[in-house]
């Protein structure tokens, strides 16, 4: 697996940070503070691969800081070995932190070792064998008693002589008789079988904690969400929302400076019926939120980031954002953008001037900073 490194952004002023933690716990209000002390005006980031970061150097870490890098985001695996938290974030926090550049640990939620989805709350199932009654229509046997007579000689004396006579008893002997009509057997059958289990909730928060106490600066949520389809389960978005409230509280208890923002889709009114992600409840419990505007994947992947009817990607990221920064509740919104066309289409990068347009659009919309996925498939070299 592969761990990543985001660099966040945001314009954070002190004037703004009071206003937007007004409804905010004491917790949150200290984070966010700290989190505008830390930074110039905008805030700027990169998501970055584990392997990626492993392999950089002093050299790429000044050209981070001379691009306008406040902050990385480092989603590290729980799973993988070679890109364990430890790792990454022994590798990452001392270059970092001397160039005044704040570490995240970027977490991902609710996908197991093998990168299938787990259900948010937890339920499971299993296959059991269960016996029943299979009714058919046929020839069958009834069994019914029948009387039967015995005879038994029995010798006795009488008057000085010996005499016979017999004796009679009765005994039911069961017989049967065939019989059409409705019937049945016993078969087997294999049914699915649903149980909660909270094991793997409570280990991802454990492992969260844990990686709270290693002086990283913040924790970054990922895929804390369902996987479209949020609908066909009852309580799903209480789900999500209890689950970053229960980290919120986790993440505090270690260090109440710690920025705690997640990773959210960026579907507007329709993000909670399919993920459970719903903006105005989340934010209650971060410090930042991150929709992930990636304008490639809805569509707008053609020439200068249009869609096949031509209407424009830059607009449809302006109208994204200005509808989150909306129902946020006032937290800072950073604008995740992509640096490339595609999910299908890697190797094609967004023209310089075209991916500024994009963060321009982001930020006259409201939102707070921007970051940028992913670093090594970006062509800009100074962020704007």
């Amino acid at each position: 697996m592969l761990c990543f490194v985001v660099i966040s952004v945001g314009t954070v002023s002190a004037d703004n940070v009071t206003n937007v933690t007004q409804n905010n716990s004491l917790n949150q209000t200290q984070s966010v503070n700290q989190l505008a002390e830390t930074k110039n005006t905008t805030v700027r980031g990169y998501w970055i691969r584990g392997d990626t970061a492993l392999g950089m150097n002093s050299s790429n870490w000044d050209e981070l800081q001379k691009g306008g890098v406040t902050d990385v985001f480092v989603s590290c695996s729980r799973y993988s070995a070679s890109y364990s938290y430890d790792k990454v974030l022994a590798a990452v926090i001392p270059y970092a932190h001397a160039r005044g550049i704040n570490v995240h640990a970027w977490i991902t939620c609710f996908k197991d070792a093998s990168g299938n989805w787990v259900d948010p709350q937890g339920l499971k199932s299993s296959k059991v064998s269960v016996k029943y009654k299979y009714w058919y229509k046929g020839w069958y046997k009834v069994a019914y008693k029948v009387k039967v007579k015995h005879y038994t000689k029995v010798k006795y004396k009488y008057l000085g002589k010996w005499r016979t006579k017999y004796k009679v008893t009765y005994s039911y002997v069961t017989k049967y008789k065939w019989k059409k009509g409705w019937t049945y057997k016993w078969l087997y059958q294999t049914k699915t079988v649903y149980n909660y289990d909270s094991s793997f909730n409570n280990g991802l928060v454990n492992y969260i904690a844990t990686v709270a106490k290693t002086g990283v600066d913040g924790i970054h949520l990922d895929y804390v969400r369902y996987p479209g389809t949020a609908y066909k389960y009852s309580g799903a978005t209480s789900t999500i929302t209890s689950f970053v409230a229960r980290v919120h509280n986790t993440v505090k208890a270690v260090n109440s400076n710690i920025i705690l923002s997640a990773a959210v889709m960026p579907e507007g009114s329709s993000n909670s019926y399919y993920y459970g992600q719903d903006y105005s409840q989340m934010s209650r419990y971060l410090d930042f939120i991150v929709p992930m505007i990636y304008k490639g994947n809805y569509g707008y992947s053609h020439t200068n980031g249009t869609s096949t009817t031509g209407a424009s990607g830059t607009a449809w990221i302006a109208s994204k954002t200005a509808w989150i920064v909306q129902h946020s509740n006032g937290i800072p919104v950073l604008a995740g953008l992509q640096t490339y066309r595609s999910d299908t289409n890697w190797s094609s990068l967004v023209p310089a001037d075209e991916l500024t347009g994009d963060i321009k659009a982001a930020m006259t919309s409201g939102a707070s900073g921007y970051m940028l996925f992913r670093y090594g498939l970006s062509l800009l070299k100074v962020l704007p």
